[in-house]
């Protein structure tokens, strides 16, 4: 697996896509926070609550690079060469996974050179909100990998990707509304865990853009995250050597 891993990682640093995208993620989270009260309104001052709101180009960012970026896998004969190789299909998927991992790192760091450089304050919240960011990318990135590892068309992938993003906003919005309508409850607890097992999910109770109720402590955060990224990476990866690649 080390050997497939360095080559998408050799493959990654040379992406120009990947590359503009770390440079634009830190330059658009800079303007945005810099004109966070042009942007959002007069009464949106908090340069930090800017650097929160920005951080869903994060999942956006993993949404679309990770299927068009592994697609490459069934495009010219690619993974087929791999095997020939005596490579296995579960040690391709297992290196693209650790790949976007890395992919969702280098974006998360861009952001927040970005923010840093706008002028938000490195203390105790910001080294706390980029830990949960990134946990909340294990499991994000293990469902990415599983869309674009199982769908091998990029046109299909990268519309589930999508779909993934418009769909999450519109599912958590009902999610963490019924949540904290009944708060103390069974009921309750258990569409909070729900909404925060999903990416958007958790972008919105860590941007608190939801009942605080809603929002998990880091412990929770990475249980919930690392359950998920299991689930997704098990459902991924079930019986896929002995898949056809015809």
């Amino acid at each position: 697996m080390f050997s497939v891993l360095k080559a998408n990682l050799n493959r990654l640093f040379k992406n120009r896509f990947f590359i503009a995208g770390c440079f634009l993620a830190a330059a658009i989270t800079w303007y945005f926070v810099t004109n966070a009260e042009t942007i959002l309104g007069p009464h949106y001052h908090e340069k930090a609550g800017a650097m929160q709101l920005i951080s869903i180009g994060v999942i956006m960012f993993v949404s679309i690079f990770a299927p068009i970026f592994q697609s490459t896998e069934y495009t010219n004969g690619v993974i087929r060469n791999k095997i020939a190789m005596g490579k296995k299909q579960s040690e391709i998927y297992a290196a693209h996974y650790i790949t976007m991992l890395v992919v969702a790192a280098a974006i998360i760091i861009s952001w927040l050179i970005g923010g840093i450089i706008a002028g938000v304050s490195v203390n105790a919240w910001l080294i706390t909100y980029t830990v949960k960011l990134f946990i909340s990318m294990i499991a994000y990135s293990s469902f990415m990998t599983f869309i674009g590892m199982r769908f091998r068309k990029v046109v299909t992938s990268a519309t589930l990707g999508i779909l993934a993003v418009q769909g999450g906003f519109s599912s958590i919005i009902v999610i963490f509304m019924v949540a904290s309508r009944n708060f103390g409850t069974f009921m309750g607890t258990v569409f909070s865990y729900i909404g925060n097992a999903l990416a958007i999910g958790r972008w919105f109770s860590n941007s608190q853009l939801c009942d605080p109720g809603c929002n998990l402590n880091i412990v929770l955060t990475l249980v919930v995250s690392l359950v998920m990224a299991v689930i997704y990476y098990v459902i991924g990866s079930y019986r896929i050597d002995k898949r056809d690649l015809a």
